[in-house]
């Protein structure tokens, strides 16, 4: 039946030691694992415990926080997150850097983020599957019509937000503070170029 194909995928976000890592697996080694995602924290970690370990690894946060792109060596596959890695364009210049396959994954963003994560998907990893279906999890979106799958499957299109979605997201004042300082932080790192490609001077939206 369709349980014979069930595949699981595990992410310990860097939390495993090397010991624990490797007991945890064993009593898990009847399951049917795909991949276990960062296991352990540091490349060193990982490139031991790879020696013990029959499950291939996959890395997250070794690419995306520590820069690593020569990641052969001690895992099978690179997870990508579009959100947090600063877009499509920049995850094409990573994969390009990456020697190894790569599998798309959700950062728990709202539908904005996940129709940029499926357009990605659709584009380097057609074939695979993506673990985007986390749209379901939310209790408030920021369009009308949510990114969430359908018998196993999301329609790939474009996705804005809607204002009347937007007011109902609670954000206190704290938080709109620091979502302007970093929407200002990320506006600056715009490279001037990007902007006139897209006839927005840089001015025209300062302060």
């Amino acid at each position: 039946g369709q349980l014979d194909k069930l595949l699981i995928r595990l992410d310990a976000n860097g939390r495993w030691g090397i010991a624990q890592a490797v007991n945890t697996i064993a009593e898990l080694q009847s399951a049917p694992i795909e991949y276990i995602e960062q296991p352990c924290r540091s490349a060193t970690q990982l490139r031991e415990l790879r020696k013990k370990l029959t499950v291939p690894i996959a890395v997250d946060e070794t690419i995306r926080t520590d820069g690593q792109h020569q990641v052969s060596e001690f895992a099978d596959l690179a997870i990508i997150k579009v959100s947090p890695l600063g877009g499509i364009d920049a995850v094409e210049r990573l994969i390009e850097k990456l020697d190894v396959p790569v599998r798309f994954s959700s950062a728990l963003e709202s539908s904005v983020g996940l129709s940029s994560s499926l357009l990605a998907a659709h584009k380097f990893a057609p074939d695979q599957v993506a673990g985007l279906g986390t749209g379901m999890l939310l209790a408030t979106d920021t369009v009308k019509q949510s990114v969430i799958p359908h018998k196993g499957r999301i329609r790939v299109a474009k996705c804005e937000p809607d204002p009347e979605q937007l007011a109902r997201v609670p954000l206190s004042q704290t938080q709109q503070d620091m979502w302007r300082k970093r929407l200002a932080q990320a506006w600056e790192l715009i490279p001037e170029s990007h902007l006139a490609s897209w006839g927005v001077p840089k001015w025209s939206v300062q302060g």
